[in-house]
């Protein structure tokens, strides 16, 4: 997901629903947390502490846990990534740490595409 104009994301890869739906992050909680905080966060179907929006579309999907991850180049947030695990069961440290390479490696890349 991307940022995109005021407080806002965007999708930008093939997934269940279509690519360049928006959604704000008014409505979600979490990834609104995750960005403002540059830490990753995950909710897990079943936490009664989950943020109500994603339990719901964590739901929708058929899925149990989605880890956020922000996607950050020289301070600034760039985009959001998720990644889906079918279980309700939380993400590791190690696999969380993984995650965190990715994000890091794309915010690079990401930063060096021409406006």
């Amino acid at each position: 997901l991307l940022l995109g104009e005021g407080d806002e994301i965007e999708l930008v890869s093939k997934n269940r629903v279509a690519v360049g739906e928006r959604w704000s992050l008014e409505d979600f909680p979490s990834p609104r947390y995750v960005l403002e905080h540059r830490t990753p966060g995950q909710v897990v179907v079943g936490d009664e502490a989950g943020d109500p929006a994603e339990l719901a579309e964590l739901a929708e999907l058929g899925l149990g846990t989605v880890l956020l991850v922000p996607v950050i180049c020289n301070d600034q947030p760039l985009a959001l990534l998720e990644i889906y695990r079918v279980r309700p069961q939380a993400f590791t440290t190690r696999e969380v740490d993984r995650a965190r390479v990715i994000a890091h490696q794309f915010g690079a890349a990401l930063d060096r595409l021409p406006d």
